[in-house]
């Protein structure tokens, strides 16, 4: 009946508009019976007026007297022509419609026929027909006409007392009304506010508390299942917290084997040229050589560090044919253990206008990947195109790479070889993008080959 409103006011007042209707419903049947009881008083009440009537006239008329008739007929009048019981005139007429005795002689003069009155013609009246006899002898028939207006004060006296009744039991039903819905809805909002809280209580609760008991029936029934529930969601709830905290605990502990393994490439490099060094160390051009590779190894792990934080910085320093020459020193270990030949494709002696130490990081996962992935005895290829752009090119052979593993590829700690981490070409892609160039893979026919694309501004130059 009001949609819009709350169950918590819809219900009680549902009940209280039930109310008022139903007692108004009943205040008008009861009045509509009113009325039909005083129709039929009035009726009853003309009849046997119109009985005694008609017996008190028959014996004057019988012997002729008229005027007797008269005198009859206007004493009753005369002491209650305004009661509500009585006619306001009465006729006597005999078979042929001549008028014998009339209270209003100047509307019904005697021994003249004139219409008879009826309901028909006189529809503000209630016309009895009544007739006057002794024994078996018709002496003909009277008619009383009732006012019908008479009546009325007797109808608005018993709309008065109905209302007045309906009133006083509507001020003590509709407050009853209101009070029992609200008894009612309560344990159904109690239910509401439960089922909204589902989710929302704070870490620790055994789950939403639920006012509603087992006196409410099947409304506590319902309220002990939402308890459970909500007890399951919070313990649900707890147990997913701690997966979220296992999980990031196991992310970080892989995290810290990434940075130790992108670490430690270069560290391996620089270790190996200590070694060379402290062998060779009394030629000069060795000590130059090996502070220099110590010193881009260094500039390498920083950049390492940056990338990690997603802070890749851009450096001065040009990527140079020395760079190359450094990382071919880093994986040299590497290719021995495997027993991989590395064929190096590059300009002679050339300098590009990008970043040293980014590009080093970038190159050095791809060969350390290609070498990992390659079967002993082959080669891997790195070729290096210089033109408006820079493209890196890494090829080696193994087994191809399915494509729904390629799309995967890049994703950090989803690792594809056996013993990975899924850290380096995660590390690797973010340097590219932060560079402004781009990274892609092919794999078919037994060959895996990475292209990365940097769009800088190149110098080449030759001696």
């Amino acid at each position: 009946m009001i949609p819009r409103l709350s169950l918590r006011y819809r219900m009680p007042l549902n009940l209280a508009l039930v109310t008022l209707s139903s007692s108004l419903f009943v205040a008008g049947f009861v009045w509509w019976h009113d009325v039909r009881s005083i129709d039929d008083d009035a009726d009853l009440a003309g009849r046997q007026f119109a009985l005694l009537l008609a017996n008190a006239v028959a014996k004057d008329l019988a012997t002729g007297d008229t005027w007797g008739a008269y005198r009859t007929l206007g004493a009753l009048f005369r002491h209650g022509s305004k009661n509500w019981l009585l006619p306001e005139y009465a006729i006597v007429v005999d078979d042929t419609g001549n008028t014998l005795v009339s209270t209003e002689p100047t509307r019904f003069p005697i021994a003249r026929t004139t219409p008879l009155p009826s309901e028909g013609t006189e529809p503000s009246y209630r016309i009895l027909r009544q007739p006057v006899a002794i024994g078996t002898t018709r002496l003909g028939t009277l008619l009383l006409a009732f006012p019908k207006a008479r009546l009325w004060p007797r109808y608005l006296e018993s709309v008065e007392q109905i209302g007045v009744a309906t009133l006083l039991f509507l001020l003590l039903l509709v407050p009853l009304g209101w009070l029992l819905g609200q008894r009612i809805s309560r344990p159904i909002n109690l239910l509401m506010d439960c089922v909204s809280r589902l989710g929302e209580d704070l870490p620790g609760d055994r789950g939403a508390s639920c006012p509603v008991d087992g006196r409410h029936g099947e409304l506590g029934q319902l309220a002990q299942r939402i308890r459970e529930v909500s007890a399951a969601l919070a313990e649900r709830r707890e147990l997913e917290r701690q997966i979220a905290i296992s999980e990031r605990q196991a992310s970080l502990g892989r995290l810290a084997a990434g940075i130790a393994h992108e670490i430690n490439n270069p560290l391996g490099g620089m270790l190996n040229a200590i070694a060379i060094h402290k062998r060779h160390g009394e030629d000069p051009q060795v000590t130059r050589d090996t502070l220099d590779l110590i010193e881009r190894g260094l500039q390498q792990i920083q950049g390492i560090v940056s990338a990690l934080l997603v802070e890749v910085r851009t450096e001065q320093r040009p990527l140079s044919a020395d760079d190359l020459t450094d990382i071919e020193r880093l994986v040299s270990a590497r290719l021995r253990e495997k027993q991989i030949e590395l064929r190096l494709r590059s300009p002679a002696h050339w300098t590009a206008r990008v970043p040293a130490g980014p590009v080093r990081q970038v190159i050095l996962n791809l060969l350390l990947n290609a070498i990992q992935a390659s079967p002993p005895g082959q080669m891997v290829e790195l070729q290096l195109t210089l033109s408006d752009t820079l493209t890196i090119t890494v090829t080696n052979p193994g087994e191809t790479i399915p494509p729904e593993r390629q799309a995967q590829i890049f994703e950090p700690l989803v690792g594809h070889s056996p013993g990975g981490h899924g850290l380096g070409l995660w590390i690797t892609q973010q340097i590219v993008h932060q560079l402004g160039g781009d990274i892609r893979v092919e794999s078919a026919d037994g060959h895996t080959r990475f292209r990365v694309t940097l769009p800088k501004e190149m110098e080449h130059a030759e001696d």
